[in-house]
């Protein structure tokens, strides 16, 4: 008969496992490899896989809400700044007087026009409501001119001075042409007084 494997070794006993609760320090060494319980002694290792994923998605989706309502609320405050500044600007050319000084003329104008050529009724009617908004308006075209100046002056230093410069030479020579019209009618009076005079000594000395 043949020799088993383990026929010739000494009889093994098989004892039970020791059956108590391990202690601290063992407890302690085992748990930094992962949850741990104990149950008789015995330590189940659990991995909470599916847990974790939860976490940190719903941590992720809490990042993004967060990062979005906060990107939702400065756009809303930025847009909320930017209409308060728009009606602002508004209510500061607007000074209590009527727009239908310029409404009625403007439509009225565009209804002559209406069936005559393009650049007619496009020009047209622009121009007789500018000269009714300056007319109609005085104090919201001020205030629009000088919004338009002042903007004018800060983005285009240049052409803002070449345009004073014309101005001021423009007002000269309305100036010189005023003083010489003045001085035309005076010349004039005086002509004729002195055409009127002759002609009285004139007549006197021919009586």
């Amino acid at each position: 008969m043949g020799r088993s494997f383990y026929g010739d070794d000494e009889f093994v006993d098989a004892k039970p496992g020791y059956k108590g609760e391990i202690s601290d320090a063992l407890k302690e060494k085992e748990s930094l490899h992962g949850n741990i319980s104990f149950v008789e002694g015995m330590g189940i290792r659990s991995t909470p896989y599916l847990e974790s994923i939860m976490n940190k998605t719903k941590t992720f989706i809490q990042d993004k809400f967060s990062i979005a309502n906060a990107e939702l609320g400065t756009q809303l405050s930025a847009f909320r700044n930017e209409f308060t500044n728009y009606m602002d600007e508004i209510l500061s050319f607007t000074r209590d007087e009527s727009e239908l000084g310029v409404t009625i003329p403007t439509l009225v104008s565009a209804i002559v026009v209406n069936k005559k050529s393009a650049p007619l009724r496009i020009f047209f009617p622009l121009a007789v409501s500018a000269v009714s908004f300056r007319l109609a308006m005085p104090k919201t075209y001020g205030a629009v001119s000088d919004k338009v100046s002042r903007w004018e002056q800060e983005k285009y230093p240049d052409a803002y001075k070449q345009q004073q410069d014309l101005s001021r030479s423009a007002r000269e020579l309305a100036e010189q042409f005023r003083v010489v019209r003045e001085q035309a009618k005076l010349d004039l009076q005086k002509n004729v007084h002195d055409a009127r005079v002759y002609v009285t000594d004139l007549l006197k000395d021919d009586e």
